[in-house]
């Protein structure tokens, strides 16, 4: 099987994130990662040492309206009348709060059973597009399957939230290979098709070509360079990212020269290319000021 430079930073960025896939629930309660999760629910709360109190009680003040996560202490302090200054030791988790800084305002500000609502509802849409028996998979089954994901959560964050819900799949009697992992390579066949059509019908796909084979015209906003010149005359190029809006990170969270050579061999030029950086909004970094340095002195 063919693998693309973009498709093995991929995996790599999968297999050693900055700072992880986004985990919502571990977030929320304080127990990060499924793995986890699953092994302090088979032996109990104390299995292991939360990072965090396990907020996963719901309490409203009926004094100012406002809403929080708490732990089973902090309710009991609360039922008691003691006030939120009493019982919180660092800034109350604020609802609301915790939906916006989650990006999903709309899905954690909302009591417990209108939540458990809507995952026992997600788990049967997912149960409806699996197979009658699921240890049994097709190829079709698969794309189905991430189908379903990509309709839910939108193409850019489907294979976050897949990732999330690879235990409920599991759970559903989902082998986890090769099963899930082709579910996990159908979402990436679909973002990699509409990608490479993207770039295709780009007027500058030469131009977003000579720095990468995956660059979208929507991530050259978030790529920063700087000019190389010899004799005043721009010869070359650094350029680097930093993480898209919507999840990607345009080159593999790395950074680079491109050359004549490399402008060359896609049959374009330099000034071209840096043309399209400026057309597209990337940043300009200029050359910094040399910092002068004095050298210590000791007693």
């Amino acid at each position: 099987m063919k693998i693309t430079k973009r498709q093995l930073r991929k995996i790599i960025k999968e297999a050693m994130p900055k700072g992880g896939v986004p985990d919502i629930v571990g977030a929320i309660t304080g127990v990060y990662g499924e793995k986890n999760r699953r092994e302090r629910s088979r032996a109990g709360e104390t299995a292991w040492p939360p990072r965090a109190p396990a907020r996963q009680h719901y309490w409203k003040d009926s004094k100012t309206g406002k809403q929080y996560w708490v732990t089973k202490e902090e309710l009991k302090a609360l039922e008691k009348g003691l006030s939120v200054d009493e019982v919180f030791t660092e800034s109350p988790r604020d609802w609301m709060t915790v939906g916006r800084e989650m990006g999903l305002k709309e899905q954690f500000a909302k009591p417990w059973k209108e939540r458990q609502a809507e995952m026992a509802a997600w788990e049967k849409k997912l149960a409806a597009a699996l197979p009658e028996d699921p240890s049994k998979m097709s190829n079709a089954d698969h794309k189905k399957v991430a189908q379903v994901f990509i309709d839910e959560y939108g193409l850019d964050a489907a294979d976050a939230f897949y990732e999330d819900d690879r235990g409920t799949l599991a759970d559903l009697g989902v082998e986890p290979y090769p099963d899930l992992e082709n579910i996990r390579m159908e979402i990436s066949r679909a973002q990699d098709a509409v990608r490479k059509a993207n770039i295709a019908k780009s007027p500058d796909k030469k131009e977003l070509k000579a720095i990468d084979d995956g660059l979208e015209p929507r991530e050259v906003p978030y790529l920063v360079y700087q000019p190389i010149r010899r004799g005043g005359k721009v010869v070359a190029f650094m350029v680097e990212d930093r993480e898209t809006p919507f999840g990607t990170m345009p080159l593999g969270n790395s950074e680079f020269v491109v050359n004549e050579k490399y402008a060359k061999q896609n049959g374009t030029t330099i000034d071209k290319i840096i043309k399209m950086l400026e057309k597209h909004g990337a940043t300009l970094r200029k050359r910094r000021k040399p910092i002068k340095r004095t050298t210590p002195y000791y007693d």
